[in-house]
């Protein structure tokens, strides 16, 4: 029994120890909750604080405002005022722009006036400054009348005195007149002698003259025939060694006979035939694979001085090229070949032309081997 009591102590005391706790706990929730109201209250004062400025503000705002709305008022009936008077100021300034108006039509109008004026006194500038210029004309011919009549007196003058000097000379010259007409009358006497000699002298002159003429007109006709003849043997000996094939032929007569025409042929004037044989020619070096014109050209520069062989370098190099030595390309040495027969070289022939003609049916050589 004891110990049924002491536990219901014990248990009572527990119970008791509890509720100490959960009242502990209630006070500190209700100090948490004082100082809660308390920062409330400080909160609240302080609003109404705030409060009180903002109905003290507010009132001194609507006093403000109600200045301001009065000061509006006085402002608009001055504002009325100035529109009343700003009225008043524009009809004035309408009134003061048609005057204007006014004004500027009677300005234009006395400026078109003026303008007319102004044309007029131009025009009248115009007719003065030709009158001007027409007097000062009639004065300038007046002056050139005056010099001519001046110049005209002074060779009047001139004139009268020739007149008294020729009278002089003519007296002087009839009275050498009558002594040349003495000695001339002497002179026919003697020239009639002399004219007789003359005569016979000139008779003489006369046959050989005639003499002369005819040997001349023989000559002519010979130097017509060689000419001829020459052209005839340039042609056969140009067709022969061009199409002829058989190498043993021999050309040395037909060559021979070219070589003695050569200098009678170099004193004549080209004759057509010549002309087309010189192109004949030409026409075998130009086509031929021998004869290159770009590096003929390249290789002597100093023939772009000459317009001639600048613009046909193979004729160039027919007539003149190939016995200065020149080289029609690299596959033909004109030097060496004249050089290496001078049967070539003394026939006066263009090198490259023999050797297309004849020299390579011998089998001669076109550069150095």
């Amino acid at each position: 029994m004891s110990k049924n009591t002491a536990n219901n102590v014990s248990a009572k005391s527990i119970s008791k120890i509890g509720k100490v706790a959960e009242v502990n706990q209630h006070l500190v929730q209700v100090n948490a909750l004082n100082k809660i109201i308390a920062s409330k209250d400080q909160q609240l004062k302080a609003a109404n604080e705030r409060l009180t400025c903002l109905e003290l503000s507010l009132s001194d705002s609507q006093s403000y405002i109600q200045q301001i709305q009065e000061q509006l008022e006085q402002q608009l009936d001055q504002l009325q005022a100035a529109n009343t008077r700003q009225h008043e100021t524009a009809q004035q300034l309408q009134e003061r722009f048609d005057e204007v108006a006014s004004l500027t039509a009677l300005i234009q109008q006395q400026e078109t006036q003026l303008a007319n004026l102004k044309k007029e006194q131009a025009a009248l500038n115009k007719k003065a400054d030709a009158q001007a210029q027409e007097i000062k004309t009639l004065t300038q011919s007046n002056k050139t009348l005056t010099a001519q009549l001046q110049t005209k007196a002074k060779q009047e003058k001139a004139l009268v005195q020739d007149a008294e000097q020729f009278k002089k000379q003519k007296l002087a010259v009839e009275s050498k007149l009558s002594q040349a007409q003495a000695a001339l009358e002497q002179s026919k006497k003697s020239a009639s002698t002399a004219n007789k000699n003359k005569e016979t002298e000139i008779k003489a002159y006369k046959k050989r003259i005639a003499e002369l003429e005819s040997s001349v007109t023989k000559q002519s006709a010979n130097l017509l025939a060689e000419q001829k003849r020459a052209q005839k043997l340039e042609r056969q000996l140009t067709i022969q060694k061009i199409t002829y094939q058989n190498p043993a032929e021999d050309y040395s007569k037909l060559e021979s006979l070219l070589v003695n025409h050569r200098a009678l042929m170099a004193k004549m004037h080209k004759t057509p035939g010549e002309l087309e044989l010189i192109e004949a020619h030409r026409e075998v070096i130009a086509s031929s694979d021998f004869f290159d014109a770009k590096w003929y050209l390249a290789t002597y520069q100093d023939l772009a001085k000459n317009p001639k062989a600048a613009k046909d370098p193979a004729r160039h190099f027919l007539l003149h090229g190939g016995l200065e030595g020149r080289n029609p390309s690299p596959k033909f040495d004109s030097e060496f070949y004249l050089a290496q027969y001078p049967d070539v070289f003394e026939s006066g022939m263009n090198p490259l032309l023999h050797y297309l003609g004849i020299g390579q049916f011998e089998n001669r050589y076109a550069t150095k081997p």
